[in-house]
């Protein structure tokens, strides 16, 4: 992306190359580590955790992103990304305007309609796993003990796509 330095070294603000988004706050699981829940930590203070990007925003963002030259979007947040409403439409759309597409996540939601717009679309996904089975699985994440398989079936699922999309 030598355009873009030179631009920087010529005092111009050129667009990012990358933009990370942060769709939702809303998760399904309660990590006691996570940043954005403790109370240690003051990242999520001013959290609200129910707040999601409206559609019509998302949509917006999304339109400028294309105009701007933005080469790669990551999905993440303060809550679990793929649980947003309006994933998969946003995934096609930033895809058909040539953006890369990456997120980080549970991978409790890696199925479906989802899975199929990252395995399309995606370049990668990182998935947390902490723990080793469901018990341990289950205590540090606040879930039930089951939610290690179903994850586990999930990414499963996903390699055996055979994508392009490193998982």
């Amino acid at each position: 992306y030598h355009d873009r330095l030179d631009a920087l070294r010529d005092g111009d603000l050129p667009a990012p190359v990358h933009v990370r988004i942060k769709p939702t706050n809303v998760c399904n699981h309660n990590c006691y580590f996570c940043a954005y829940r403790t109370d240690d930590v003051s990242l999520g203070e001013d959290m609200v955790v129910r707040d999601r990007i409206p559609k019509e925003k998302m949509a917006e963002i999304v339109d400028d992103l294309l105009a701007m030259g933005v080469r790669a979007v990551t999905f993440s947040g303060g809550g679990e990304p793929l649980l947003y409403p309006h994933f998969v439409e946003t995934v096609n759309r930033l895809a058909e305007g040539g953006i890369k597409i990456a997120s980080l996540t549970n991978g409790s939601r890696l199925k479906g309609k989802t899975a199929d717009a990252l395995a399309a679309h995606g370049t990668w996904l990182r998935v947390s796993i902490d723990g080793w089975d469901g018990p341990s699985y289950g205590e540090y994440r606040s879930t039930a003990e089951t939610a290690f398989a179903e994850v586990m079936d999930n990414l499963t699922a996903f390699a055996a796509r055979g994508s392009n999309c490193v998982l």
